[in-house]
């Protein structure tokens, strides 16, 4: 297994080699080419080739019967994310962005 590893290791650093090779080759140029990239990602991301795989086939389905923004499921959320803050660190002040909005409202008012 250890060969494999210094093969891919010394294949790797050819690789490293030949992008500082062409950085080097940018420095005496006047102007760049449009195929031509100095920074490390960019020269990388071109030397790829340009394969892309196919979409997977998914479908996201909702979660709960209820809408998202009903009275009834956001104060489940708000007891579901209070009930994890009291078990991970019990005695925490539960604080959700609802809460500022209300009392942003409170404060407004």
């Amino acid at each position: 297994m250890l060969p494999t590893n210094v093969q891919k290791f010394a294949e790797a650093k050819l690789e490293e080699l030949a992008w500082f090779n062409e950085v080097l080759k940018s420095f005496t140029m006047e102007q760049l080419n449009k195929t031509q990239w100095i920074s490390w990602s960019a020269y990388h991301a071109s030397i790829q080739n340009g394969i892309v795989p196919p979409p997977a086939i998914i479908a996201l389905l909702p979660l709960f019967v209820e809408n998202a923004h009903s009275v009834a499921m956001i104060k489940h959320s708000m007891t579901v994310v209070q009930a994890a803050v009291a078990h991970l660190n019990p005695g925490q002040v539960t604080i959700s962005s609802l809460c500022l909005v209300d009392y942003t409202l409170k404060w407004l008012s």
